[in-house]
């Protein structure tokens, strides 16, 4: 039998992840067992791979691990060669490294850069355990390298970011029908910073035709066997990777509450329902900050959402204070109008209280800013940008609607009011304001904006496609004038293959 360890391991924590796997080797009790790439350190370790100590840790591991490993194993880790790192994937017997495969096809990725830290290695790939010949590739190769092996199966390790519409299945599926083989793919699970992993290891045969699948989002240790797992559609899957996102980077960054600014509109009612489902009602505050422009419907719905929830609240009224700013400024702000610096004293009121809370108790902000608005610089420096992580940055607003209904449909009743997701979206900071007002509406915003990011921001291309030529004009110089806002932002979930930030980098 074959084991799979599909684990979630946390960056840096050599010593841990290195338990993680002798106690999944122990428990498969597998001929042969195979973790993801890079399961000593995490993914990616970006420059831990620089620090001595850390190397030496990782060695260490490499050594331990090996001694607990009484069959076989493929371990996916750092090695050191003449003081050269490699990126390798070690092949352990009866407590011994016996050989290793260093991975040869050294990609440049948004989100770590192998050239950066490794050399490429020119071994073969080719390891024996009883009567079965494996080859050992990783994932990052299999489109570029085609191993020449005569082999019973290949074993791919992989480090593969989740994000919608991802072609890994299919790239996966030709490179079984490529090789004629049987394919046994391990991917790690759970979220790293801006990343989350969806696991989904899974096996081949040389048509293409999964025959074996391990859950998404599940840190899980298998034998493999011939049943599947049925696949999650993909609302279930984006609702996954956001939840795995915001549970692993509370728990993973040492904080165990978070807080959220509840305003009654669709961005904070689903970053509050999300936070929910990660980590729990009884650890997320939502703080309702009513001023002199919010609704009372809005007040009222943010106290509903929060009941729905089953989240503690706390309502902290800020217009004694934006009254405050402004006579402070009166003197300097008399004979001027109305306008943008009047609108954000109140969003930077919020994000001091959000911040002031976490100071003080130790929770965790979470920001509710959209990809839309960040794409356009549509929120406040230090007011509604405030914040620790920033869940949904990478969801357009049209994306946030239409999970909030998904989420409503699956739990079979309105978690998320149908008020707050039929509302005109507002900031609420002048009277009678709409999103609308400052902005295309998001039923044309986010098709252009989509089309423009990927085009490369080829302006001619998206009007060649029948998109309106001015509001196409209005949206393009918005994002090139927002960039020094993005730069600014909390990081958050990368659910898009281009993501701003990691993907799309502009000038300022």
């Amino acid at each position: 039998m074959i084991g799979i360890i599909q684990m979630n391991p946390t960056v840096g924590d050599v010593e841990g992840n290195c338990d993680k796997i002798i106690r999944a080797v122990k428990r498969l009790k597998a001929s042969l067992t195979i973790t993801p790439e890079l399961a000593t350190t995490g993914y990616p370790p970006h420059d831990l791979l620089l620090n001595n100590e850390f190397i030496k840790a990782v060695l260490r591991c490499n050594k331990r691990i090996a001694r607990a490993t009484r069959k076989s194993l493929i371990l996916g880790t750092v090695t050191l060669e003449d003081n050269k790192l490699y990126n390798s994937a070690l092949f352990c017997n009866r407590g011994k490294i016996v050989s290793y495969y260093h991975k040869r096809i050294l990609k440049t990725k948004p989100y770590f850069d192998d050239q950066r830290y490794f050399q490429p290695g020119n071994e073969s790939g080719l390891v024996s355990v009883g009567r079965e010949r494996f080859g050992v590739i990783f994932y990052d190769e299999i489109g570029r390298f085609t191993p020449n092996y005569n082999v019973d199966c290949f074993l791919v390790l992989g480090s593969d970011p989740y994000f919608i519409d991802s072609d890994r299945i299919r790239t996966l599926q030709r490179f079984s029908r490529r090789v004629k083989n049987r394919i046994i793919f391990v991917n790690l699970v759970g979220g790293q910073d801006q990343l989350v992993f969806d696991g989904n290891s899974l096996v081949l045969d040389g048509r293409g035709r999964i025959i074996n699948q391990l859950p998404a989002f599940g840190a899980v240790n298998e034998l493999i066997m011939t049943r599947g797992i049925k696949p999650l559609n993909k609302s279930e899957r984006l609702l996954h990777a956001l939840i795995t996102g915001i549970r692993d980077y509370v728990s993973k960054n040492g904080f165990s509450k978070a807080l959220i600014g509840l305003s009654g509109g669709i961005d904070s009612a689903l970053t509050a329902t999300l936070a929910t489902l990660a980590v729990g009602p009884e650890n997320v505050t939502a703080i309702i900050m009513p001023g002199p422009f919010s609704s009372e419907s809005s007040f009222q719905d943010a106290k509903r959402l929060a009941h729905n929830l089953k989240i503690q609240t706390m309502t902290i009224d800020i217009e004694p204070i934006y009254r405050a700013y402004l006579s402070t400024l009166n003197g300097i702000f008399q004979e001027t109008r109305f306008g943008i610096a009047e609108e954000n004293i109140q969003a930077r009121i919020r994000g001091n209280i959000l911040m002031a809370l976490s100071n003080k108790f130790g929770h965790l902000v979470l920001s509710t800013g959209n990809r839309s608005e960040s794409a356009l610089g549509y929120a406040t420096l230090y007011g509604d940008l405030a914040g620790g992580f920033s869940p949904i940055s990478d969801l357009y607003k049209r994306e946030v609607y239409r999970l909030a209904r998904y989420i409503n449909k699956r739990f079979k009743r309105e978690i998320i009011l149908k008020a707050i997701i039929k509302k005109t979206p507002s900031a609420e900071l002048r009277p009678d304001q709409k999103d609308e007002d400052d902005l295309p509406p998001y039923h044309l915003l986010d098709p252009i904006l989509q089309s423009l990011i990927n085009c490369n921001f080829n302006y001619q291309a998206v009007v060649r496609k029948g998109f309106d030529k001015k509001v196409t004009q209005q949206i393009l110089r918005l994002i090139q004038r927002s960039e020094f806002k993005r730069r600014q932002a909390p990081i958050g979930i990368k659910i898009h293959k281009k993501t701003f930030g990691l993907n799309i980098r502009m000038p300022v």
